[in-house]
């Protein structure tokens, strides 16, 4: 009998916005389009039930794949410190009710333009490129590195530190100024 009464509650009260909002949709390697979703249920459905991300994105949001997907995603548009992998739609929601809203003509363009600034550059290399000889570029390690004839790092790091700490030294120990007398004080130079 219990478990009856908690089926007919409602826990989740259903949402209020049921119009059909605007939206900007970006697939990978393409330019944003306006999309138009008419049931925004299937879409708050879709970002609880694959785990997506709702990320801040100037004065809108981004719904993305999150970055600890496992799929093999290529990369859609870097912002700072992130990068949104997968494709994404950029919507608009009202803070106080908690609703998704549509995005203004205005927000369209200037968005659109913005996404396009961001997104990743596609290289295409033929079969030629592949075979010609490209230069590698190896990150610098902190022990011996075999591929560059330079002093180790850490050897280099402790040059540099010792040279500072002796120009330091030389500063504090003048005080900074070269005319003290034996009693510590400066003398005065009068322009007479």
């Amino acid at each position: 009998m219990r478990c009856l009464v908690l089926k007919k509650k409602n826990i989740i009260p259903k949402t209020q916005n049921t119009n059909s909002i605007r939206v900007l949709y970006k697939k990978v390697g393409q330019t944003p389009k306006v999309k138009i979703i008419n049931n925004i249920y299937k879409l708050k459905k879709a970002i609880i039930q694959k785990k997506l991300d709702i990320v801040p994105y100037e004065k809108l949001f981004i719904i993305c794949h999150s970055n600890k997907s496992k799929l093999p995603m290529r990369p859609n548009i870097f912002l700072p410190l992130r990068r949104i992998i997968g494709d994404l739609v950029v919507v608009n929601i009202d803070k106080k009710s908690r609703e998704f809203q549509s995005i203004s003509q205005e927000d369209i363009i200037w968005f659109s333009k913005d996404l396009t600034s961001k997104s990743a550059k596609i290289i295409k290399i033929n079969s030629q490129q592949k075979k010609s000889n490209f230069p590698f570029i190896y990150e610098r390690g902190v022990g011996n590195n075999k591929y560059n004839d330079s002093p180790p790092f850490d050897k280099l790091l402790m040059s540099m530190l010792i040279n500072i700490q002796l120009a330091l030294a030389t500063v504090l120990k003048n005080n900074g100024d070269d005319n003290n007398d034996k009693k510590g004080t400066t003398k005065k130079n009068t322009g007479t």
